[in-house]
C-alpha cells in the first residue's frame, strides 16, 4: 500500500493528514473553511485517494496559512506515499470541461517544484474562502491587475508581503502618492536611495545614507552610542517627548508622540525679532530630533526640535512660509 501520514505543527496551524494513494475515493476532510473542505473532498474522490485531513489553523485571522500549510503537508504526503516512483508514467494531462469552466492540467512527477497557473477568478471569495490564496504568495496575477486598475485595495499585511517579494516601498505599489522626503537630510527618497530595516523591509521615513540596518548613522546618535547606544537614545527621546508634553503648555499645540531625526539643514528657519532683526537658532551642519504638527485651531503648523542642550518650537504657514518663533528653552 502507498500510504503516508503527515504531522506537521507551525505557529499558525497543526496539521494530521493521512494519504492511501490506492484508495477508493474515501475522505474526512475538517480544515475550518468550508470552501477547502469541499475542494479536497473532490480532489480525494476524482483522484480515487482515501485522504483525512484535520487542521487546527488561525483561521480566525484569514485563511492563507491554512490554506499553504495543507498544500505543503499533502505534497509531503504525496511524495513519501510515491517512494521511489518505480512503475510510475513521469507526464501525465487532463483537459476538464465542467460547466462554465474548462480546466487543463499538466503534471510531471520530476521532483523539481514548479507551479504553472493561469487562471481568472472574477470573484474575490467563494463562500468565505479568498480566491487570492490559490497561488502561493496569495495573490493571482488578477488580484494584482484589479489592485492595479483601482478596482480593490490591499490591505496592510498584503502590501507588506509584496513590498518584501518584488523589492519595491509600499508608496511605489500605491502609485508614489506620497512625495517620500528623508525626515533627516531632506534629500527626496526614491526605491534605491530608502533606508532599510534589519529585516530587509524599508523604512520610508530615511535615506540608506542617514539609517542603515535598523540604525541612526549621524552626530546624534553617535554621541549617544557612546553612553549607551540604541537603549539610551530611545529613554533621551522619550523624555524629550514629555518635556514638550508637560513643562511647555502650548496652546493649541497637539500631544507630541513621537520624533524624527531632522537635519538642521532642513529646518533651520530665519525669524524676525521684534527689533527687526533676523535670525537662526538652529547649525545647518547638525541633527535633530522634531516633528511637524498641525494646529488644533488649523491654519499653521507647529514645528518642534530639541537636541541635548534646548528645546523649539515655532510655527509657520504652508511650505514653511511666514515662520514665527514661539519658544527656545535651555534644557
Amino acid at each position: 500500500m502507498r500510504t503516508a501520514t503527515i504531522n506537521r505543527k507551525t505557529y499558525e496551524t497543526d496539521i494530521a493528514l493521512t494519504l492511501n494513494l490506492d484508495g477508493t475515493g474515501k475522505s474526512e476532510i475538517n480544515s475550518g473553511c468550508g470552501f477547502l473542505d469541499h475542494m479536497l473532498t473532490l480532489f480525494a474522490k476524482h483522484g480515487r485517494f482515501d485522504l483525512t485531513v484535520n487542521c487546527k489553523g488561525d483561521t480566525e485571522v484569514d485563511y492563507h496559512h491554512t490554506t499553504e500549510d495543507i498544500g505543503i503537508s499533502l505534497g509531503l504526503a504525496f511524495k513519501e506515499a510515491l517512494g521511489d516512483k518505480k512503475g510510475l508514467t513521469r507526464y501525465g494531462y487532463m483537459v476538464l470541461p465542467m460547466d462554465e469552466a474548462l480546466i487543463l492540467t499538466a503534471i510531471d512527477f520530476s521532483g523539481r517544484a514548479y507551479l504553472g497557473y493561469d487562471m481568472d477568478i472574477p470573484t474575490e471569495k467563494v463562500g468565505d474562502f479568498d480566491t487570492e490564496l490559490a497561488e502561493k504568495v496569495f495573490v493571482t496575477r488578477q488580484a494584482v491587475s484589479r489592485w492595479e486598475t483601482g478596482e480593490t485595495i490591499p490591505n496592510i499585511d498584503t502590501l507588506k508581503l509584496l513590498s518584501k517579494l518584488f523589492d519595491v516601498s509600499i508608496n511605489t505599489l500605491l502609485g508614489s502618492p506620497r512625495e517620500l522626503v528623508c525626515q533627516c537630510c531632506g534629500m527626496p527618497l526614491e526605491d534605491c536611495t530608502t533606508s532599510r530595516e534589519t529585516d530587509g523591509n524599508f523604512n520610508e521615513e530615511y535615506c540608506k545614507w542617514c539609517y542603515a540596518d535598523g540604525e541612526y548613522t549621524l552626530d546624534i546618535w553617535k554621541r549617544y552610542a557612546e553612553i549607551g547606544g540604541k537603549e539610551k537614545l530611545e529613554e533621551f527621546k522619550a523624555k524629550l517627548i514629555d518635556e514638550f508634553n508637560t513643562l511647555l503648555h502650548i496652546e493649541g499645540l497637539p500631544k507630541v508622540e513621537n520624533l524624527n531625526v531632522l537635519s538642521g539643514e532642513f529646518i533651520n528657519m530665519e525669524y524676525t525679532l521684534p527689533n527687526g532683526e533676523k535670525v537662526k537658532f538652529l547649525d545647518d551642519r547638525q541633527t535633530y530630533l522634531g516633528s511637524q504638527l498641525e494646529s488644533e485651531f488649523g491654519g499653521r503648523c507647529f514645528g518642534i526640535a530639541a537636541n541635548m542642550d534646548f528645546l523649539l518650537v515655532c510655527t509657520y504657514e504652508e511650505n514653511g512660509e511666514n515662520p514665527e518663533l514661539v519658544i527656545y528653552k535651555k534644557r
